[in-house]
């Protein structure tokens, strides 16, 4: 059969002699690997596999036939082939070089190849074969293309693959290859390049990085077009390079003692692929870079077991313009030694040393260990600013006391949402749940503005839940300090605008409030629940509201308590404190302004509006909790019909002093545009049936049954005996 092959190739050599065909040209994957005269070539036999062509000088050329794409043949005129052909064999190497005379020197020295090329043109090295003990290093003064054909290199002494030139490589994937270098390695990554880095194709690459690095480039961004890339174990970081970018591929690491994909002082840009990564080692990171990070698409999938470990991680700022991003924090909190004492790293998805946006984009972070750990979902140095997308923290880590580096006891808890600035909530689905003792929702060291004024309510929807208790930092009595869960906490302002606000806080010891401003709270807009067991909502110097729906209901102290003055001029407003001492509306005998809007404060108290600066009347009735109502004017137009909340059946649950017990009475103060002044009819102890019923308030509704009394209104408070 062999014989008969070659006769049959001698015919068609000389055929195509006769037709002026003077080469014979070997192809793989579109490029010339071997180009020959014809009139130099003996025989070419394919046998074992192999290809082997004889010349007439006694020379062969060998190649695996797999390598083979097609075989043409051509005029004197076409060029020589154009494409650096690299064959590991164990522990040797063959070497097609068509540019020896043009400025392209190799040399090989077992299955070392060392390549040296001064030439201005791209040239175009296809590496295969398989070696235990060699390596390849290009030096070169003009980008490359590098393809590598399921290449399996392992380097004992240095790296696998190193670009020993400041220079753009194309990596080219086809196939699966795999590429490790050895603990004696003197080169700082397994694939390594001065320059920059871009893998595409369609192929595999897994790397071992048994020195430091998978795959590094020291002067260079490291970017992925195509291709799957492993980083299967890392004495350090699987990518450490200066920059990084994606836009199609997958990128893969597990093992690694340091970072996933470190971009040094340059930006990330993610703009499609898939990123999966664990980070098992305490204090590291998944993306990480000292600038700005930029995510426009893709999927990124984290594991974060370690502790203090970040899954996205940046100095500077990080953008989220879309994708999907799914984080799982399991580490607990690295305390690092400084001072007198310790400064805490805590396991967060998110990081930024700068200002963190996110416009678009599904975001789900959960730590999930209910450990004492501390741990954020997004955490910012700066700004927080949330416009658009799905985002959704579970927090099940608890806090716990620490000695600071002063010296001095303190505590950390954990957090769905953390800005050392401000956060600006102001479009898309929000959800925050802290289960840990200590755990918050949402907490800004300066001010939080959530929705946009004068937007939609469905523009924004956001829900905080808080499940774990206060715990003891330090001291005792009236001088004790706790660490305290609270569902929206702002050291600052804070003003919602609109949106759709769900905050429950189901402690059941006092300290865990719904919504909290350490200055100002400000209600212009929107649909606000708040259940709580502490404050619903609380302002330490201003409490306005000019707008919105808002219901509050407190099992265990005031709804809606401000440390300062108060003030009301629009809005629909029903607001449930518990028993007395506690109150609808509290703001410890400031001014309390009832300017316009619709108010309904129900408790075993309630602050007095100040006659002296309201413009709208009020009254205040002391009835039965439980019990209907029903306010008429004296026209017969029904003003108020309003099912009185029930006080929780725990007994003695107000903390503000004296009170509680099982006491049903309840004060109930009112204020809306409709009491002008005249004589009304309260009708109380009936029932109500049918109507649409809102939180106790109805519309439509049929009272019946009970008693009746009238009073008059002629000031701004009037009192119902």
């Amino acid at each position: 059969m062999k014989s008969t092959f070659v006769i049959l190739l001698c015919a068609i050599f000389t055929t195509i002699l006769v037709a002026s065909q003077t080469n014979i040209l070997i192809h793989n994957y579109g490029t010339v690997i071997k180009k020959s005269a014809i009139s130099g070539v003996d025989s070419m036999k394919f046998q074992d596999m192999v290809s082997v062509m004889n010349f007439s000088d006694n020379t062969t050329f060998s190649i695996p036939i797999d390598h083979i794409d097609s075989i043409t043949f051509s005029q004197e005129t076409d060029k020589d082939g154009d494409v650096v052909y690299i064959t590991y064999d164990e522990t040797s190497v063959s070497v097609i070089n068509p540019f020896s005379n043009n400025g392209v020197t190799i040399s090989t020295q077992g299955a070392l190849v060392t390549v040296n090329a001064i030439i201005e043109q791209k040239i175009h090295y296809f590496v295969t074969g398989t070696t235990f003990n060699g390596g390849l290093i290009i030096n070169s003064t003009y980008p490359i293309t590098l393809t590598l054909n399921e290449a399996n290199i392992t380097n004992s002494t240095s790296a696998a693959i190193n670009i020993n030139s400041k220079i753009n490589t194309d990596v080219n994937l086809i196939g699966a290859s795999v590429l490790a270098d050895n603990l004696s390695s003197t080169v700082n990554a397994t694939f390594f390049s001065k320059g920059a880095l871009n893998f595409e194709g369609n192929g595999s690459l897994f790397v071992s990085g048994n020195y430091k690095h998978g795959i590094g480039s020291s002067n260079g961004a490291v970017s992925i077009t195509g291709g799957n890339i492993s980083i299967t174990n890392a004495v350090t970081d699987g990518i450490h390079a200066e920059g990084f970018m994606m836009s199609g591929g997958n990128f893969t690491s597990t093992n690694m003692q340091g970072d996933a994909i470190d971009a040094g002082t340059t930006d990330i840009y993610i703009y499609d692929g898939n990123i999966t990564s664990t980070v098992a080692t305490n204090d590291q990171k998944g993306l990480k870079t000292d600038a700005s990070m930029y995510i426009y698409n893709g999927t990124i999938t984290m594991l974060l077991s370690g502790e203090g470990t970040k899954g996205i991680s940046s100095k500077g700022n990080v953008v989220i313009e879309g994708g999907t991003i799914d984080l799982t924090t399991t580490g607990g909190v690295y305390l690092q030694s400084s001072g007198s004492g310790y400064n805490p790293s805590y396991c967060v998805g998110i990081k930024s040393g700068g200002q963190t946006t996110i416009n678009n984009g599904n975001i789900s972070i959960n730590n999930s260990t209910t450990t004492i750990s501390g741990g954020k979902g997004i955490s910012a140095d700066g700004d927080i600013a949330i416009n658009g997308g799905s985002i959704n923290v579970v927090c099940k880590s608890g806090g716990t006391t620490y000695v600071n580096e002063n010296g001095i006891k303190d505590s950390f808890t954990a957090c769905g949402i953390k800005s050392d600035a401000n956060i600006y909530l102001n479009a898309g689905n929000v959800s925050c749940s802290s289960s840990g003792i200590g755990g918050k929702g949402i907490s800004a060291d300066e001010n939080v503005t959530i929705g946009e004024i004068a937007a939609s309510n469905t523009d924004l929807t956001l829900s905080i839940n808080t499940l774990g208790e206060r715990f003891l930092v330090s001291g005792s009595g009236n001088s004790a300090d706790y660490a305290n869960p609270k569902g929206i906490k702002s050291t600052g302002n804070l003003t919602i605008n609109s949106g759709t606000i769900n905050v429950i806080c189901s402690q059941t010891t006092e300290g865990g409030e719904g919504i909290e401003s350490k200055k100002i709270l400000t209600i212009n807009g929107g649909n606000v629940n708040v259940k709580a067991y502490d404050d619903c909502m609380n302002a330490s110097s201003h409490l306005e509201i000019t707008g919105g729906n808002i219901y509050c209901y407190s099992s265990g102290n005031d709804a809606i308590d401000s440390n300062g003055t108060m003030t009301i001029s629009g809005g629909f407003i029903i607001s449930s404190g518990t028993r007395a001492p506690e109150e609808g509306f509290d703001c410890d005998n400031n001014t309390f302004t009832v300017n316009g809007g619709t108010l309904i404060g129900t408790g075993g108290a309630t602050s007095n509006p100040t006659t002296t600066t309201s413009k709208q009347n009020s009254i205040k009735y002391t009835g039965t909790a439980g019990s209907a109502i029903r306010i008429k004017n004296s026209s017969g137009t029904v003003i108020l019909t309003f099912l009185l909340p029930s006080f929780p059946s725990t007994t003695n649950t107000g903390f503000g002093g004296p009170g509680g017990g099982n006491s049903t009475s309840m004060v109930v103060l009112f204020s809306d545009p409709d009491l002008t002044n005249g004589s009304y009819t309260l009708q109380y102890g009936g029932s109500i049936s049918g109507g649409s019923n809102t939180n106790g308030y109805y519309t439509g509704a049929t009272y019946t049954g009970g008693s009746s009394k009238t009073f008059t209104i002629s000031s701004k408070l009037t009192t119902v005996q």
